[in-house]
């Protein structure tokens, strides 16, 4: 049996140089978990002496203790989970409905609509506007006030357009010889074979809306609908 060159190639200089540096990138990347999770198990007394280092010093669980007695954080991770579903939830199906006429070159007003769309990533209407319409709408201290003016990522629409027209044109129009609306060619077919973006657009709108801090910040008064990122800098 002849094996492949890919596996009888001896390692080379780059080959180790190669492996070095992603070791290194490695280590860097896990070192600042691995800290913060020794430090937690470590007592105050060895934290500030700064005797721990990869290793909980003292060891003590003062923190998960301080943690789980105050229900401001069960509710705030609570209220996290609950931004992030549904924003997600939201901001795929809003992209994705959005990228699938912009994607047809036959689409009324495509370019002009193109042009505006792509311009928000370089103009926006401000921080006050923003906040005077989401006043206006009576969205303040709601949830809404979080998922909805961040509906749809400009980047991410583009994307998933690009991604469409990558599509075989054939597939859309055998489906309207066969009688199928445009409504039925996205949802059963092209949102279907999209699957791959849906998944990696799907990801970025997952951690904007888990590291979302300015958004409550501006929009959340009550405490009790803090997410967990804000609840803990009031904590």
């Amino acid at each position: 049996m002849v094996k492949s060159s890919a596996l009888t190639r001896r390692p080379t200089l780059f080959d180790a140089a190669l492996a070095i540096i992603l070791t290194l990138v490695a280590l860097i990347t896990v070192y600042p978990v691995v800290y913060i999770i020794a430090v937690s198990f470590s007592d105050t007394a060895s934290i500030v002496q700064n005797k721990v280092f990869l290793w909980p010093q003292g060891f003590n669980l003062d923190a998960y203790r301080e943690i789980l007695q105050n229900p401001k954080i069960p509710r705030a991770y609570g209220n996290t989970i609950l931004y992030t579903g549904v924003g997600t939830a939201i901001n795929l199906f809003m992209t994705a409905v959005a990228a699938y006429p912009l994607s047809r070159p036959g689409f009324f007003g495509r370019k002009f609509f193109l042009i505006a769309i792509v311009l928000t990533l370089f103009l926006n209407g401000g921080i006050i506007p923003t906040y005077l319409i989401v006043q206006k709408l009576q969205l303040i201290d709601t949830m809404w006030a979080i998922v909805l003016p961040n509906a749809i990522w400009t980047m991410e629409l583009l994307i998933l357009k690009s991604f469409y027209e990558s599509m075989s044109g054939s597939l859309r129009e055998s489906a309207l010889i066969d009688g199928a609306s445009e409504y039925r060619i996205l949802f059963q077919i092209m949102i279907p074979l999209s699957k791959p973006a849906l998944a990696s657009i799907g990801l970025f709108y997952f951690m904007g809306h888990w590291n979302s801090f300015f958004l409550p910040m501006i929009y959340l008064n009550d405490a009790k609908l803090y997410p967990c990122r804000w609840c803990c800098v009031i904590c």
